[in-house]
């Protein structure tokens, strides 16, 4: 009975064709696998647009992967951009110090040197750093 719900679910968050699920999948297995224990990267947006599905429906293919196949151990998402606002009303500087004490040493430099402060936020672009 939990299946028929789960199908149906996943049926009425978008009339997907049975094309775009297999041009979705076939990419998803097409990128070359490493060893076993490696993190392979995908986005799961960009699919979605090229194929023409919602990124939620990609995200219900993939999970379906992962929770019944075992096929992927983990979803998690990454930002390229992080926004930062200070605690408490300290100054905008007080996180670029901060910063400065992240482990290891250069790690911490590059984000320092990569952190923008405007007026009231923070900005770090973590792709271009």
């Amino acid at each position: 009975m939990d299946d028929i719900h789960v199908l149906e679910s996943f049926a009425s968050c978008e009339s997907l064709s049975a094309r775009s699920i297999k041009d979705v999948l076939s990419e998803f297995f097409a990128q070359p696998f490493a060893k076993i224990g490696t993190i392979r990267e995908v986005s799961l947006s960009a699919m979605g647009r090229e194929h023409d599905m919602q990124e939620n429906a990609v995200k219900m293919l993939v999970a379906f992967l992962d929770i019944y196949h075992g096929l992927v151990d983990t979803l998690a998402p990454k930002y390229a951009n992080y926004k930062f606002q200070s605690r408490q009303g300290y100054p905008l500087n007080t996180i670029k110090k901060t910063i400065l004490n992240v482990q290891p040493p250069d790690i911490g430099k590059a984000l320092h040197d990569g952190l923008r402060l405007e007026r009231k936020w923070a900005y770090i672009d973590v792709d271009t750093v």
